[in-house]
């Protein structure tokens, strides 16, 4: 039975991190109070080391806050471990990095196909080409990343995100290690498919552009997060 999607995909109540050095605590991200609506799209722009990655680790549940609870499709991990965690996300967030995180010995398909095959899905070959179709690299399936461009290598980790049909997609900085051009290509894959999917997508990014491309737009700024109004 398909879990229902909850009205508020994420909810970060007062969440921070502080890391602890040899003279002091120092604070990584400060009071944060965040609700990301299901089926929107989100953007958080920020300067590197501005916290924008502190931030995005906490909202997917891949760390937990130091203070402050978060709840992650209407379940609360803050209090959950790694495992815990994951298995919260399992099927249901998907994630796309700027170095593109593909596995070198596998192919683009065994790549893209690997989030429904740990979900144990009997159709994951075919999930998986069916993805690949969408993003232009059926042709391509059975290349590996180092036989693919830097472009190729992002629409297949696009492909495997999208994998599970999640219902939340995090991209930190997807275009970063792209030339303009194709980030623009994969910038418009992103938001097609979370239009045809109604797949919530939250784009972490120091691109101004592409930030007010999303129905919401946030700044990440000292660890002090902001709600950008138009």
């Amino acid at each position: 039975m398909t879990k229902q999607t909850p009205d508020y995909v994420l909810h970060a109540d007062g969440i921070s991190k502080l890391v602890a050095t040899r003279d002091h605590q120092l604070t990584i991200l400060q009071s944060t109070h965040l609700k990301v609506k299901s089926g929107t799209t989100a953007s958080v722009v920020g300067a590197s080391g501005s916290g924008k990655s502190t931030l995005l680790s906490l909202l997917a549940g891949l760390d937990r806050p130091s203070d402050g609870q978060m709840t992650l499709l209407g379940q609360r991990i803050d209090q959950l471990n790694e495992d815990e965690r994951a298995a919260v996300r399992a099927g249901q967030v998907g994630f796309v990095f700027q170095s593109f995180m593909l596995l070198p010995a596998l192919t683009a398909i065994e790549n893209a196909m690997l989030p429904a095959e740990l979900q144990g899905l009997a159709d994951a070959r075919e999930r998986a080409m069916h993805w690949l179709d969408k993003v232009g690299l059926a042709d391509r399936a059975g290349h590996k990343p180092s036989e693919l461009s830097g472009g190729e290598q992002q629409r297949v980790a696009i492909a495997r995100a999208f994998v599970t049909s999640p219902k939340l997609v995090f991209a930190d900085e997807p275009t970063g290690n792209l030339d303009s051009q194709t980030g623009e290509a994969i910038n418009q894959l992103l938001f097609d498919t979370h239009a045809e999917l109604k797949t919530t997508l939250i784009l972490v990014t120091h691109d101004n552009e592409l930030a007010r491309q999303c129905q919401f737009q946030y700044r990440m700024q000292a660890g002090v997060l902001a709600e950008i109004t138009p």
